[in-house]
């Protein structure tokens, strides 16, 4: 179909995660991929849907007071909106190095919503890519989608303060607690991240003050004009990831994906994060380096001197010190250049101008919760002006409430219970019902790679584990998937995970002729070696064992096993040959076969493994992918005229 500007409209933007706003962000993702333009509308700042434009609006009238994200210990205080405290005076906010809302921002295509504004101080924290273990991750998602799910959004000043004791200041525990192997706290790989700090302080920005801990790194700084966050962040991950590669001896991920970001909006503000960073390492069980530049006396109020802190002030705690004080910067380069992204004027919009140039708005729970009149009542009188979808999560008004909106459109429910429930309380008599969906590649956790692979197509997935190693029976791993291809019938794929040993030339002469078989046996996309397209990644392989209907392991000799253990954590049934050390490992958990037995046998075993669990999860991926929802529903509801 052509392509359309759709608008998608909610009380407030997409978080990482959680309810509606979860739904409407992977709504635009779907809408984007199949070529269509999205405009997030809302009253309020929200994460950056990646690929989206984000429009502000004043719905003029209403009760927007707690409409909003979560907040931190850093920013807990909203009522202060609107220029630095102490002079109540918008326009003199850049001057003084915070934010500005009444000049342009720049933001950035990214999941958080990555800002900047030149001469204004900006926090900014990252991570060790194994500082917090996917496991743990998932397990607070899981919980929080619950607590999401338990306490819908505007919340009260008191579960804003429980979410935050929940997961955000979790998540700053654990990183405290020195999760993870913690290169940091070795004294050579801190001087890395130190020194790439300095390089440029006093020419693309002016460091505040920062704190280099076990596991991750806070800092405080005001950007330079024409220095967008976005590059002076990029440049700091990246020339301290090759310095601390270079100092290991060894290549390879650093730090994870992303950063945390957010400008500074006033001399308040600016004091907490400041107060933050340097009392960070008292929550710590390693070593550390903090510092503090001198012109912040009392950070809560900005300006004069102050007494400068040190790793000497901090009482040196068991961390690198030495040379990593207020020592003099070094002005090393130039410019950077300027920094991509989107340039958009702030201020509340006219809600006819943000809605005027779409051709379809979908609004998510407006008509039919009662948290903002003004907002319904705006967008029930616009109904009649454009082709507007009343996209029902929620029914909690009433029929004259609802009646006296006025509202003409189209009515969708997210199931069958909400559809009957809008009929009953609202007399919609006529409506449709599209499910909400699941990001699957998101929720196993694939990465682009692996969502090419499509092995959620699949009938049968075998998993193995494990680098290219003659003992590791691979050959029989292609006899097995080729007798269920070929005699069974089965859209079955063998992947394994490794690659060849580089140490090792008998390994990459045992690779070469599995390639041979594969190709003799026409099988080119039934055996996967995920590893020839690079290194697999942890979050790789925890992905690989959840897409699994079977971990086949037929070594025919093996020192221990790890990957059975691995398997069992996952739930993921496992088949492998009938060795002592299989044995001792696995156990009752694993079900085994001789090495004497021959490939259609052990196809057989493979086949009777293959259970409820398999069917249940293609099921759900096929009947709630966004893609089947998109194709099913949303593409004719656009359509409609």
């Amino acid at each position: 179909m052509s392509w359309m500007r759709v608008a998608l409209v909610h009380y407030s933007a997409p978080p990482v995660i959680g309810g509606v706003e979860r739904v409407l962000g992977q709504q635009a993702k779907v809408l984007l991929k199949h070529g269509h333009e999205v405009v997030v509308v809302c009253a309020n700042e929200g994460a950056m849907v990646e690929g989206c434009e984000m429009r502000v609006v004043d719905w003029g009238g209403g009760d927007r007071r707690n409409v909003g994200g979560p907040t931190d210990e850093m920013n807990d205080d909203r009522r202060d909106v609107g220029g630095p405290i102490g002079t109540g005076r918008a326009d003199e906010s850049s001057a003084l190095g915070f934010l500005n809302v009444e000049e342009t921002i720049v933001k950035h295509r990214h999941v958080l919503p990555h800002w900047h504004q030149d001469g204004v101080y900006a926090f900014v924290t990252w991570r060790l890519a194994d500082s917090l273990p996917g496991h743990v991750v998932r397990g607070w998602e899981m919980e929080k989608e619950i607590w999401l799910g338990h306490h819908p959004k505007p919340w009260t000043e008191d579960v804003e303060r429980e979410h935050h004791r929940r997961f955000s200041k979790r998540v700053n525990e654990w990183l405290d607690g020195g999760s993870g192997e913690c290169l940091l706290r070795r004294k050579d790989c801190a001087e890395v991240v130190v020194g790439t700090l300095r390089k440029f302080d006093g020419v693309r920005y002016d460091l505040c003050a920062f704190v280099v801990m076990p596991n991750h790194v806070h800092v405080v700084a005001r950007l330079r004009e024409d220095f967008g966050i976005e590059k002076v962040v990029k440049g700091w991950k990246e020339w301290s990831a090759k310095g601390i590669n270079a100092v290991l001896g060894k290549t390879g991920k650093v730090w994870a994906v992303g950063y945390f970001d957010r400008l500074v909006r006033d001399g308040r503000h600016l004091g907490k994060v400041v107060d933050y960073v340097v009392g960070n390492p008292a929550r710590l069980k390693g070593g550390f380096v903090v510092w503090v530049g001198e012109g912040f006396d009392d950070r809560r109020n900005v300006g004069g001197p102050i007494e400068e802190v040190t790793t000497e002030d901090r009482r040196n705690v068991g961390g690198p010190t030495e040379g990593l004080t207020n020592e003099g910067r070094r002005d090393v380069g130039g410019p950077s250049g300027g920094c991509r992204g989107d340039v958009v004027p702030t201020g509340r919009a006219d809600v006819t101008s943000a809605l005027g140039d779409c051709v379809v708005v979908i609004v998510h729970n407006m008509l039919t919760m009662p948290f903002d009149d003004g907002a319904a009542t705006r967008l029930g009188e616009m109904s009649g002006e454009c082709r507007m979808i009343n996209w029902v999560h929620d029914v909690d008004v009433s029929r004259e409430w609802f009646e006296q909106l006025g509202f003409v459109g189209r009515h969708v429910a997210v199931s069958e219970a909400r559809k009957e429930l809008l009929r009953e309380r609202l007399g919609v008599e006529e409506c449709l019902v599209v499910p909400n969906g699941v990001d699957v590649g998101a929720t196993l956790g694939w990465s682009e790679r692996l969502e090419g692979l499509k092995l959620l197509e699949r009938e049968v997935v075998m998993f193995h584990p494990s680098r290219v190693l003659a003992r590791k029976n691979m050959e029989l791993g292609i006899l097995v998937v080729e007798v269920l291809r070929k005699k069974r019938g089965v859209d079955a794929v063998y992947v394994v995970s490794g690659a060849p040993d580089p140490h090792r030339v008998a390994s990459a002469s045992y690779a070469a002729g599995l390639r041979e078989m594969v190709i003799e046996k026409g099988l080119g996309d039934a055996v996967i070696f995920v590893g020839e397209t690079g290194a697999v990644s942890d979050e790789e392989m925890q992905a690989l064992y959840g897409l699994a209907d079977v971990v086949f392991f037929p070594s025919k000799a093996e020192g221990f096993g790890l990957p059975l253990v691995e398997a069992a954590l996952f739930g993921v049934p496992v088949l492998c040959s009938d060795i002592p050390p299989h044995r001792e490992v696995a156990g009752v958990d694993a079900e085994f076969f001789g090495l004497d037995q021959s490939a259609e046998t052990v196809a057989e075993r493979v086949m009777s493994m293959v259970g409820a669990r398999s069917k249940g999860r293609r099921e759900a991926a096929t009947r709630y992918g966004w893609d089947r929802i998109y194709q099913d529903y949303l593409e004719p509801l656009l359509k409609e005229r």
